[in-house]
């Protein structure tokens, strides 16, 4: 951990200061520019399904029950919204 207030005051009788900068990997994150956000619940699982080799297989599988999760949740707010 450093402590951001001793480097300040080390730092402060310097005329010039280049930067102070982390030594980690940067972490190649995934784009999903093929998914966009006016795209159905279907579409967009089919899509990410087909991307991902691990989920080939279950893909019909996974969307069926999503998709079936989503109606329930659906039946289940308009109950509660009927019943209060």
């Amino acid at each position: 951990m450093v402590d951001l207030s001793i480097v300040q005051k080390a730092c402060n009788a310097a005329l010039d200061l280049v930067g102070i900068i982390p030594v980690h990997e940067p972490k190649n994150r995934e784009r999903r520019s093929h998914l966009k956000i006016d795209m159905d619940l279907e579409t967009m699982l089919e899509l990410y399904f087909q991307s991902k080799p691990e989920y080939v297989k279950d893909k019909a599988t996974l969307i069926a029950k999503a998709l079936e999760l989503k109606d329930e949740l659906a039946q289940q707010a308009f109950h509660d919204e009927t019943s209060s």
